[in-house]
């Protein structure tokens, strides 16, 4: 539950618990106005106890009705975040298959596969997050869409990119759909990695807060 929502719920429990307790006290200030000592009369006001009863339902259904938008609205983050972490496990796998094969011989196939999985899942975050009513985070929502297209377009092209101009060391080695990185290569791509990862990071943040 996020803190906003754990504020507004919290300050609308205490405003209806000031209702109800205002209007007991209000209650107990007329008797003894009425009769001028601290003894009660047993006799109840059929009004005042109809006026009570209808504050009490009155508290509960609000306290019921705010906790269910508050569930419904946590249901529906965690929606969106389940989205993101599926394109977070993706880039992890991509640099685990680059990290421990330390740049040699991985199917090119392969990447390219991940890589078209990965643009899949972004398009389902940003279709899902663009059902949100709100323009000020719809603006924040286009700029990360923007931004990942630009940092996963520069993780494609580390990774299956092949120098034009011939070379004795080249940068990317494809030799019969295999793909070898040089060390230059492989600190570009977990570079590219990185900025993906900080990116989806700050847009969960984004996400929880709403």
């Amino acid at each position: 539950m996020s803190t906003s929502n754990l504020r507004m719920l919290k300050r609308n429990s205490i405003i209806v618990t000031l209702l109800c307790l205002s209007f007991c006290i209000g209650f107990f200030l007329r008797c003894w106005y009425e009769i001028g000592t601290c003894q009660i009369d047993t006799t109840i006001n059929a009004l005042d106890a109809i006026s009570l009863i209808a504050t009490i339902i009155l508290g509960v259904y609000i306290a019921k009705t705010l906790q269910k938008e508050v569930q419904d609205k946590r249901i529906e983050k965690d929606m969106y975040l389940g989205l993101i972490s599926a394109i977070e496990q993706i880039i992890r796998d991509i640099d685990n298959l680059v990290e421990n094969s330390g740049g040699n011989n991985l199917h090119y196939n392969r990447i390219v596969n991940v890589m078209h999985r990965c643009r899949i899942k972004k398009a389902d975050v940003f279709k899902a997050l663009g059902s949100i009513n709100n323009e000020s985070l719809k603006s924040q929502i286009d700029d990360y869409d923007q931004k990942l297209k630009t940092e996963l377009q520069s993780l494609k092209t580390a990774l299956t990119e092949t120098s034009v101009k011939a070379s004795s060391k080249p940068s990317v080695k494809l030799e019969k759909n295999m793909v070898t990185y040089s060390e230059e290569r492989i600190i570009e791509i977990i570079t590219s990695i990185n900025a993906i990862e900080s990116s989806l990071f700050k847009l969960k943040i984004l996400v929880n807060n709403l």
